[in-house]
This record gives C-alpha cells, sequence and structure tokens, in this order.
C-alpha cells in the first residue's frame, strides 16, 4: 500500500516537474533572441564606427558578450572560405544550445545570405531589418508568455495528479 503511495507522489512530482522545466523553456527563446539582437547592436556599431573586418569584429562581439555564435565566427572568418556560408554553419553547428524557431532561422539565414558582400549602409540596412524583426518576435513572446508560463505549469501539475488518481 505505501508503495502505491509513494508511486502516486513520485508520479505527481515528476508532471509537475515537467511543467515546471517547460515553462522555463519557453523563456530560452526569448533570451536566443535578446542576446542574438543585442551582438547584432553591437555588430552595427562596429561596422559604422570601427570599421573593422567582419571576422575581427564577430571576436571582439564574442569577447564582450560571450555569445558562441558570435566566436566561432570571428575564429572562422579569418579562415578561407565564403562569409555567407561560414555564417550559416555557424549557426547549423549551435542549433542545439539555441532555442530559435524555424522562422527564426529563416530570417537569419537571409541576413547571413547579404552579409559581407553589400556596401556598408546596405550591410546597416540589413542588420536594421533582423533586429527589427527579433525585436517584434521578443515582444509578442513577451506579451504572451505569462499565460504560457501558467499553462505549462497547470498543465504539468493537473497531468499529475491525473497520474496520481490513476494508481488509486
Amino acid at each position: 500500500m505505501i508503495i502505491k503511495y509513494v508511486g502516486m507522489a513520485v508520479a505527481f512530482a515528476a508532471c509537475a516537474g515537467i511543467g515546471y522545466y517547460l515553462s522555463r523553456l519557453d523563456g530560452s527563446r526569448q533570451r536566443d533572441l535578446n542576446a542574438l539582437a543585442g551582438a547584432l547592436y553591437m555588430l552595427k556599431s562596429e561596422i559604422m564606427f570601427s570599421r573593422m573586418t567582419l571576422s575581427a569584429a564577430f571576436a571582439d562581439i564574442a569577447e564582450r558578450t560571450g555569445y558562441a555564435p558570435f566566436a566561432d565566427l570571428g575564429d572562422k572568418l579569418g579562415g578561407e572560405g565564403s562569409t555567407r556560408k561560414i555564417w550559416m554553419e555557424t549557426f547549423r553547428e549551435h542549433r542545439r544550445e539555441l532555442y530559435f524557431s524555424a522562422e527564426d532561422y529563416t530570417q537569419i539565414e537571409q541576413f547571413g545570405r547579404t552579409l559581407g558582400a553589400l556596401d556598408v549602409q546596405t550591410q546597416l540596412e540589413s542588420i536594421d531589418h533582423l533586429t527589427d524583426y527579433l525585436k517584434k518576435t521578443f515582444d509578442a513572446l513577451e506579451a504572451v508568455r505569462p499565460g504560457r508560463k501558467r499553462m505549462f505549469i497547470g498543465l504539468g501539475t493537473l497531468s499529475g495528479l491525473l497520474v496520481a488518481v490513476l494508481f488509486i
């Protein structure tokens, strides 16, 4: 009899824990969008004012922010290969640790196609376009996040209760 109650408690705790985990995971996309937007603002200022090469700019930004894709970009751009190809490969390599959606990756890859291939003014406009998208997406997620957080926690708790009741 005691084993049944322990099983109920474990099942309830596991389901509730999954709900809390999913609610925290939901905020990870916002964190990544914000980190990329911040890194792009720094890239824009490096292009506008410092007139650094892209590899030096990415390395400098990575050093200041710790943003992993930019650290790899700074290393890889010093060698051979097109900037566009290196940009896309780097974000594909970091896909598992970043929480971007498919639409986010589409926008990031579209930006990568123009990276280093255009004049300075067009490059800055391209950065503005991507940062505008990131800001709009971040704001949209921020508006629905409290409700989604409660939903994940509630569903986890309710499914835990349901599983516990099934033990009876």
